[in-house]
């Protein structure tokens, strides 16, 4: 890479002070998962300027695993801050395959609830027990399942970021 390439990006880091954030995890954060020859590469960042660094100065950068992509995603971690998270709903297509499905979206879709329309519906999309009942029932081992592969793929992407030459990984 010729230093002209990145000389207009290079000027703007300056010219508005930002820093690299320190970082841990991956040392690659790019790779092009071909199997004869591989490339990888650290060609992502995430920066912080003057205030961010007085606001926060443990911040840090951690560079996941990249799962299916060829991208590791970018966690920015607030040292010392904790957060709590809502568990968030997720709908999952697999719902749609079970016999009782069409019944379980039907009854509660039918609720007569008091108020305009907007207000009706917005109340009938917040009503996902039974949908979550349907898949506590009967599709949470598939998601155990896949979690399982997954954890296998961070294992074998960890030992690439170790060996990256490896074939046999």
């Amino acid at each position: 890479m010729f230093m002209t390439e990145v000389a207009d990006f290079q000027n703007c880091i300056t010219t508005t002070e930002l820093k690299k954030l320190a970082n841990t995890g991956c040392n690659y954060t790019w790779k092009d998962k071909g199997e004869d020859s591989r490339v990888f590469s650290k060609i992502d960042s995430a920066f912080e300027n003057g205030e961010w660094l007085d606001d926060m100065p443990d911040c840090r950068e951690q560079f996941l695993e990249e799962g299916v992509s060829d991208h590791s995603p970018i966690y920015v971690k607030l040292e010392g801050v904790q957060t709590r998270r809502k568990t968030v709903f997720k709908y999952c297509n697999m719902w749609s395959t079970h016999p009782s499905y069409t019944l379980v979206v039907q009854g509660e879709w039918h609720i007569q609830i008091q108020g305009n329309h907007m207000f009706s519906m917005v109340n009938k999309l917040k009503r996902k027990a039974k949908l979550r009942n349907l898949h506590d029932s009967y599709f949470k081992n598939i998601m155990n399942e896949v979690s399982a592969i997954r954890r296998k793929l961070l294992v074998a992407q960890e030992k690439l970021q170790v060996d990256p030459l490896s074939l046999q990984l």
